[in-house]
């Protein structure tokens, strides 16, 4: 699958959970929950939109180890972190003894783990300098990221089966999106 197509599937799947969690999370009275938990909600929002924002980038960063630099991911901002992506699957690659390439250590569930984990220990790291995370919001970005990053592998094995995947997806996703639009008036 071409980036774009991941990062449309990644963004209709996570504004259908937005929409989904806040219509819920409405049913039970939003307001009163944040006042039991004691969370500020403009901070809460915050953290909601780095997490949203972490996922959506996962959707793209296994095509790190495209071997012709071809991912879209390079020609964005996000350059510098497919570069220490690469790095990671070198340092992978050397360490496992596995041959490196597209759809190879970046695509399994350690290069998903490890690279996850590296991006979110180094925003970890700047946030600690204003005391800006604990370890929930460090766990809450890991498991955005890492599930961003495990929808482009299943995305990429479901559209290998069957390239019409895609297609029923967003109409899947397009559906939940009406359903809670609907029920949110």
């Amino acid at each position: 699958m071409k980036s774009k197509n991941h990062i449309q599937l990644n963004l209709l799947t996570v504004l259908t959970i937005n929409f989904l969690i806040f219509h819920i999370l409405d049913i039970y009275g939003l307001e009163y929950i944040f006042s039991i938990l004691k969370i500020n909600i403009t901070v809460l929002y915050i953290y909601m939109v780095m997490g949203n924002i972490l996922f959506l980038i996962g959707s793209i960063l296994p095509d790190s180890d495209s071997d012709n630099k071809g991912s879209k991911i390079f020609y964005t901002p996000l350059m510098p972190v497919a570069y220490l992506l690469r790095l990671v699957e070198i340092i992978l690659s050397l360490s496992l003894g596995k041959r490196r390439g597209h759809r190879q250590l970046l695509h399994k569930p350690i290069g998903i783990i490890v690279s996850s984990l590296m991006i979110v220990s180094i925003m970890a790291w700047i946030l600690l300098q204003i005391n800006a995370i604990n370890i929930f919001i460090f766990a809450y970005l890991y498991l955005c990221l890492l599930v961003g990053q495990l929808t482009h592998v299943i995305q990429d094995q479901l559209h290998t089966i069957t390239p019409i995947f895609s297609k029923i997806l967003y109409l899947i996703l397009l559906i939940l999106i009406a359903f809670a639009l609907y029920h949110a008036v």
